[in-house]
Parts: C-alpha cells; sequence; structure tokens
C-alpha cells in the first residue's frame, strides 16, 4: 500500500469460515473494521466511490471477498485517503 505501513496498520483476524464461498461481503467488513458504522452507511461509502481492496476501487454494493484476495494471507481494506484496514487469515 502507497503511503501507509501495514505494520502500523489495525488489524482484523478472519476465519477462513467467514469468507468461505465467497461470502464474505466488502460493505460486511467495512462494519466489521468500524470504518463504517452500519452496512447501509458502508453501502454508501461504495456507492460514493471511496472504497477499495488491495488498491482495487469497489464499485459493487454487493461485492464479496475470498480467500484469492489475500495474497500473501492479507486483504487492506481502504475507506478514503486515510482509512486503512488489514484483514488477515
Amino acid at each position: 500500500t502507497a503511503g501507509a505501513s501495514s505494520a502500523n496498520m489495525p488489524t482484523t483476524a478472519l476465519t477462513a469460515d467467514e469468507i468461505a464461498d465467497g461470502n464474505m461481503q466488502v460493505a460486511d467488513l467495512l462494519v466489521k473494521s468500524e470504518l463504517a458504522p452500519s452496512k447501509s452507511e458502508a453501502k454508501r461509502l461504495i456507492k460514493s466511490g471511496s472504497v477499495s481492496v488491495n488498491d482495487v476501487k469497489v464499485v459493487d454494493l454487493n461485492a464479496c471477498v475470498s480467500e484469492a484476495d489475500f495474497a500473501s494471507g492479507e486483504l487492506i481494506l481502504k475507506k478514503g485517503k486515510k482509512g486503512f484496514h488489514k484483514f488477515t487469515l
């Protein structure tokens, strides 16, 4: 991630079960990481184009993550310019 050290990033560990079958929505990750207070706010953020996963902008309100998104065992969720959260498996 450009300009952000993942070492100092807030981190949440997920289990493989939580993301099994690609059922973990990006909106759920925003709420889980506390980058969004609610799922409706998370969807508003996605709609406004201010959310990205591993530096790829999320445009689908129902976008989900899967194990494939966890390159090297982690996924970086970004909200706006300053909101970062790392998820590990």
